[in-house]
C-alpha cells in the first residue's frame, strides 16, 4: 500500500510539473504574438533561419546543464518555435484580413 500511495503522490508531481508548463508555453506564444505585431510593423519575415538556429544552438547549451540530450532539446525547441511561427502566421493572416475588410 505504501508504493501505492508513492506512485499516486509522484504522479501529482508529474501533473503539477506539466501544468507549469503549459503556463509557461502559454507565456511563451503570448510574447510570441507580440514579437509577430513588431515583426510586421517592421516588415520583417516571421520566419528568420539565422534566429532559429542561434536560439536551437542556446537552448542545447543550457540542455546540457541538465543532462537533457542535444537530440531531445533541439526537438522540443524545434516543436516549439514552428508553432510559434504558426501563431504568429496566424495572427498577421487575420490582422490583414481585418485591414482587408475595413
Amino acid at each position: 500500500m505504501e508504493d501505492i500511495d508513492a506512485l499516486e503522490s509522484l504522479r501529482h508531481q508529474i501533473d503539477n510539473c506539466d501544468k507549469e508548463i503549459m503556463m509557461l508555453l502559454k507565456r511563451r506564444f503570448q510574447t510570441a504574438k507580440k514579437i509577430a505585431e513588431v515583426k510586421q510593423r517592421l516588415e520583417m519575415e516571421i520566419f528568420q533561419p539565422e534566429r532559429e538556429e542561434k536560439v536551437i544552438k542556446e537552448r542545447v547549451s543550457v540542455g546540457k546543464e541538465y543532462l537533457f540530450s542535444e537530440n531531445f532539446t533541439k526537438k522540443l525547441f524545434q516543436v516549439i518555435m514552428d508553432e510559434s511561427k504558426r501563431e504568429q502566421e496566424k495572427l498577421i493572416e487575420k490582422q490583414a484580413k481585418s485591414k482587408s475588410k475595413k
